[in-house]
């Protein structure tokens, strides 16, 4: 496998910040966060405590965002389920981008396994 491409599928900040750019990519093709989801999984036990908090934040933002989708279809119906997923979509973006900003700046996520963002 060409060394290039490994640098990017081990666990590092730059396989992160791929991670980062999928999800908010994924606003637009909504797939391609279950591509981020996956590689937030298998390298979510890593052993840098850093990156090991970014891999599990990324992963519970994936799992909250598709259970909140979910009941934003099926409550769309009674018109809840647009305000609800106009506040997920809104949610997603500050998580996401608080959490990116994190990894910039070297740091851990401070809560990692905090349903809002910080």
């Amino acid at each position: 496998m060409n060394d290039n491409l490994v640098k990017y599928l081990e666990a590092s900040k730059k396989n992160l910040t791929i991670v980062y750019v999928l999800y908010l990519c994924s606003i637009v093709a909504p797939l391609l966060s279950i591509v981020g989801g996956v590689v937030a999984y298998i390298h979510q036990d890593t052993n840098n405590s850093m990156l090991s908090s970014h891999y599990l934040f990324l992963y519970r933002t994936f799992w909250i965002s598709v259970l909140m989708s979910l009941i934003s279809y099926v409550t769309t119906v009674m018109f809840v389920g647009v305000i609800i997923y106009g506040l997920l979509f809104i949610w997603f973006i500050v998580r996401v981008a608080f959490g990116f900003k994190c990894l910039m700046d070297n740091l851990p996520h401070p809560n990692p396994l905090t349903f809002l963002v910080k």
